[in-house]
């Protein structure tokens, strides 16, 4: 009969340490202990908590302008309409007619009660670029995406009409509502707008590319992607 195979306790395995040995363990313990104590100082220099929290209180401030930014456009799309309801109190004008100068006319106004909001919005995102220049970008391209081509469109009527602010409005570019729909001056101005969003919500990602593959980059690059 064959006789299982009994646990060994460590008293019965190991024989007993003399003095000197169990001082030569506790020192390499200590040691280790040392030595795994300078690594978690080394993170913590490495990421510093006061710089933990600051990052943290830095990504809801990059929330709190995004929601500013797109508070400021719908201020600014509401004050379009008051600007649009005090026109017609003062010159009525009737959708209907040609050329189409109700609708040129609330365009118009539309892309400029946009203006000041995107000059707010561009001096958020300069006063919080040196802080963090991934924010300001953001809400840069995201304003231009929005208000851009309202107010390009404005400045198109604008430089194609005369008497805006007043009752006699002259369009002589757009004499019917299809001329004025299809007028491909709108188009290349609104994909005018869109590329330079594009390109400004690219442009971090695409330095931290570069870098990441030890191309050389200017200072002010360098700048825009520091960490």
């Amino acid at each position: 009969m064959v006789e299982r195979d009994r646990p060994v306790s460590p008293a019965e395995d190991d024989p007993p340490l003399s003095e000197e040995e169990r001082q030569a363990r506790l020192c390499e313990a200590e040691a280790e202990l040392a030595q795994i104590q300078t690594e978690l100082d080394a993170e913590l220099k490495r990421e510093p908590t006061g710089k933990i929290v600051w990052r943290s209180r830095e990504m809801l401030f990059g929330i709190l302008l995004v929601v500013m930014t797109f508070g400021l456009y719908s201020l600014g799309f509401s004050f379009g309409l008051q600007l649009n309801d005090w026109a017609m109190h003062r010159h009525p004008l009737t959708p209907g007619g040609d050329p189409p100068l109700y609708f040129i006319r609330e365009d118009f106004l539309s892309g400029l009660a946009l203006i000041l909001p995107l000059l707010l919005v561009l001096a958020m995102a300069g006063a919080y670029f040196r802080r963090s220049p991934f924010v300001a970008f953001m809400i840069t391209w995201q304003a231009l995406l929005f208000m851009g081509p309202k107010i390009a469109a404005s400045a198109v009527i604008a430089w194609n009409c005369t008497g805006l602010f007043g009752p006699a409005i002259r369009a002589p570019a757009w004499p019917n509502f299809k001329s004025y729909m299809s007028d491909p001056v709108f188009f290349w101005t609104h994909a005018l707008v869109f590329t330079a969003a594009l390109l400004i919500s690219l442009l971090p990602l695409s330095l931290k590319w570069a870098r990441a593959r030890g191309y050389p980059l200017p200072s002010l690059a360098r700048l825009l992607i520091r960490p």
